[in-house]
Order: structure tokens, then sequence, then C-alpha cells
């Protein structure tokens, strides 16, 4: 594990800790927890299902896959369960899920699992009373770049086919992506940069020329509508914005949102902590794109 993968580990538990250490579990949310989507999984191929309890007698429930971020370094399902409660009592069925992190496992795994994920929710439909026809994908820092690579696997043919392992089970109606990588392979000059160490962790000695390193490449127009979060202070701002300019391009339907506050700059994925003036007013815009999208 490289200097800025345990770096992130050390110091993001800890600042996710004290946040978390304010903000109570709601108990307007009924939990499902610690299910396997996987047969002879392990602890990173659990997930939890999150069901407001205003709309958990309906038929049909929306669905949101909530995937964590963390650099494909750290991170888990139960990090993310206060955030995914929130999302649930908006009106949701929410999946919160696991999935096996660098240097120990190696890029595409993460992809895979989420779509193990995704197999899982056409699999239980019926069950859960998930809505398969309003099924998100909501995804920050590596969760958002995974997520993004996953809406372009089901637009982009091409860019499947790189994959061997990948079912699609449901069609994904739209993505949000809060301060998202849209790509975390580095092949710059600096050794000591963290997304050096990062992405030397995450895809080892993978060849530069993998077009599975490059999804923008293969972004279209048919990728799901999508919404793409940034803050002020968020540190993958700058290459959020260097982007943007591949979604006009290739006539991508999306909405962007930079935030920011007149007292204090917004950090990277400040969403998370719920509680907060912004984030609140942030995850209800979001919630009130996502239930445009159901209502169209």
């Amino acid at each position: 594990m490289s200097f800025w993968s345990k770096f992130i580990n050390f110091t993001w538990n800890i600042g996710d800790t004290k946040r978390d250490k304010k903000i109570p579990l709601p108990d307007d949310v009924e939990a499902f927890r610690d299910i396997s989507y996987v047969k002879d999984g392990d602890k990173y191929n659990l997930l939890d299902i999150f069901i407001g309890k205003k709309v958990i007698n309906n038929k049909k429930i929306p669905l949101i896959i909530n995937v964590h971020g963390g650099g494909y370094v750290y991170g888990d399902k139960n990090l993310y369960q206060r955030y995914a409660m929130l999302l649930a009592s908006f009106g949701y069925a929410v999946i919160s899920f696991s999935y096996h992190l660098a240097p120990k496992y190696k890029f595409p795994t993460p992809l895979i699992e989420l779509d193990k994920v995704v197999s899982f929710a056409k699999e239980n439909a019926d069950k859960y009373h998930f809505d398969v026809d309003n099924t998100f994908l909501v995804g920050d820092s590596a969760g958002g770049n995974l997520s993004f690579i996953y809406g372009v696997c089901q637009s982009s043919e091409e860019y499947r086919k790189l994959f061997d392992r990948l079912e699609m089970a449901i069609k994904i109606k739209a993505i949000i992506m809060n301060c998202p990588a849209f790509s975390l392979f580095y092949n710059g000059k600096n050794p000591f940069s963290m997304m050096h160490g990062i992405s030397k962790d995450y895809y080892g000695r993978i060849n530069s020329n993998d077009g599975r390193l490059y999804p923008l490449k293969y972004l279209n127009e048919h990728f799901p509508h999508c919404l793409i979060m940034t803050a002020e202070k968020d540190f993958l701002r700058s290459s959020i914005e260097k982007d943007l300019h591949v979604f006009d391009e290739k006539n991508v339907d999306y909405t962007y949102i930079y935030c920011k506050d007149k007292k204090k700059k917004l950090p990277h994925v400040f969403h998370l902590n719920i509680i907060e003036e912004n984030a609140r007013k942030l995850n209800n815009r979001e919630d009130m794109f996502l239930k445009e999208i159901i209502n169209q």
C-alpha cells in the first residue's frame, strides 16, 4: 500500500468518525443489513437495504444504488449508512454496498461487484418492491468514478465489450456524481502525488494503452441523464471542470452544480455531513432532480 493510501485510511477515518458522531441515525427508515450479494462472498460482498417507512408498503419503490467513495482504498457501506438512510427517508429504497479495495484487489474488481449488486437488485425486486424502471446510481469521489464508468458501459457497446463479465441486468435511468473523478488513472510525471499513489495501488502495472482506462473517450449521447456536483474547495474540482467540455461535445444530458458559500469554502464530499445547512440544501436539490426524472 502506498503512502497516500495509508494517509487516506488514517486521516479520512478520523474525519469521518468525528463527523458521524454528531449525526443520529433516523427512525423513519427500515433497515435490512448485511445481505450477501454474491455466493460465498466475504464482508466486502455485503449490502444494506434502507427503505423509507412512508413508502415501504408501496408496490413499487424507486431504487437508489449508493456507491461509496474512498479512492478505491478506503471505505465501506457502514461509513455511508447515515447518508444512505437520508436518501431512503426521501421516499426511496437504497442499496448501500461494500466492495473489495486496493491494493489487494485491482481494477476492475469494484466495477464487477457493482454489476453484481445491480443483478441482485433485479433478482430481488419483487421481494423488496424495487421499481427497476426507476433505478439510479448515486456516487461520490471514487464512487462517482465507478458510477460514471458503469454508465459508459451501459451506453457504449464498444466500451462494454472491453469488460468480459458484466451482466448489466437493469438499465440505469440517471446518475448523480458528487465530486467525481472521471478518471483515476494517473500517467503524470510526479511520483509523489496522491493521484500517483492511488493509481498505482488500484491499477497496478496495467498497460497505459488499455482502453478501459479512458471511459471519457467512449462517452456518447446515450449516457444516462446525470447530475455532476463539485464545490469550491473540492480537490477534484479542476479536473471535473476540465472534462465537462466532453459532456457538451457528446451531447450528454447533464445538470452541473457548483457549490459555494459566502462564509466558508465547501470541501470535497461536503454533502455527507448531512446535518450541515449546505449539505441539506444540496441533498434536497438532488432529491428533486431524481423526482423530476421519475415524474417525466
